[in-house]
């Protein structure tokens, strides 16, 4: 059954019992499948597990998804972090390590046979001696970053998506080469997936970007490098390089940032940023803006009265969250001292059965 408006998910009750509530600080989507991790840490999946992406164990023969919430309880470790592939999931644990269930080849656990599924967690042993701090998922690769600000990759290659210098898939992490050294610009924080590219924030605020931009014929201009549609190693976004960003996302084809004084930046094709036949006043009959292509970032005016916190992209939309406020701030208060409050105070949803 199809919804067309938001509904409570009633089934998230805590030890089943009537009248307790769970409290959900993430949510991540996949193809077909739905992940909710709670305030204590706890893992909850449904829908679809015919690649295993559930992490609850094969189901019956007959049965090939799942619709109300179950708990993932074969990871007995906090977790504070999920992430979902096109078929695939990953969990970052708090202690610093990281599980991963689902489609074979986007494990990040070496060697396969056949598909290689995992219908249950396992860890990534290989990155075992790292402390992780973040995950990223594409639909079909991963990435990691460790608390010493490198970045690990592994899955599909073929676009150029793991930043490794070449189109070639990798079953096990590989360290990105070119995000390491003693440059403090490239000690990374954060990492972000879209459909074919990947986007790097560093601790000091500068973007690095690499894929591919491409599809069909088109440039998208996802990678921010206007006319630049395909790198294999990370490249600085140098349109971006007098910004300091606190946060990044990626769509499949488009990219967002979020600066320390809450502007917003976006690139890619998107709808929500004005191109130049909207100034001259063209009307919406004549421009289809969720077909507005940008190679370049270019600020996205979100209003007066708004100061956007925090951003979050999906597939092929956008959204924001902004701070109550009475009146935008005035372009003086928008200097780089202007810190934004980070990381933002996420909203947890709760989810109670009526009694």
């Amino acid at each position: 059954m199809n919804e067309q408006i938001p509904r409570r998910v009633d089934s998230l009750l805590s030890n089943g019992l009537p009248g307790s509530c769970i409290f959900i600080k993430q949510i991540a989507c996949g193809e077909d499948h739905t992940v909710a991790l709670s305030s204590d840490g706890k893992v909850y999946s449904w829908g679809s597990n015919l690649r295993g992406q559930l992490g609850i164990g094969e189901l019956g023969p007959e049965q090939r998804a799942l619709y109300s919430p179950i708990l993932v309880d074969k990871i007995t470790r906090r977790v504070s972090q999920v992430e979902c592939g096109a078929f695939h999931t990953v969990a970052l644990v708090a202690a610093g390590s990281a599980y991963t269930w689902g489609s074979g080849a986007q494990l990040g656990i070496g060697v396969i046979t056949g598909r290689g599924d995992r219908s249950v967690p396992c860890c990534l042993r290989l990155l075992m001696r790292y402390r992780l701090r973040h995950i990223a998922c594409g639909p079909t690769f991963s990435g990691v970053v460790t608390h010493g600000g490198d970045v690990f990759m592994w899955g599909v290659g073929t676009e150029g998506q793991l930043g490794l210098g070449d189109k070639r898939t990798r079953l096990s992490p590989i360290c990105v080469r070119a995000l390491k050294g003693n440059d403090r610009h490239k000690r990374i924080s954060s990492i972000a997936c879209g459909g074919r590219h990947c986007v790097a924030l560093t601790s000091t605020g500068k973007l690095y970007t690499w894929g591919s931009s491409m599809s069909g014929e088109t440039n998208y201009g996802q990678l921010g490098l206007e006319d630049t549609t395909e790198v294999l190693e990370p490249t600085q976004v140098l349109a971006m390089r007098m910004r300091r960003v606190v946060q990044v996302a990626c769509g499949w084809r488009s990219t967002i940032a979020l600066t320390d004084d809450h502007r917003v930046f976006a690139w890619g094709l998107i709808g929500c940023v004005r191109d130049a036949g909207m100034d001259m006043g063209l009307g919406s009959a004549e421009i289809d803006a969720t077909l507005n292509v940008c190679t370049m970032p270019k600020e996205v005016l979100v209003g007066a009265g708004r100061i956007p916190l925090a951003v979050d992209v999906d597939c092929s939309h956008t959204m924001t969250v902004p701070a109550s406020c009475t009146a935008a701030p005035s372009p003086a208060s928008r200097s780089p001292r202007s810190r934004a409050p980070w990381p933002p105070q996420r909203r947890r949803w709760r989810s109670c059965r009526r009694t």
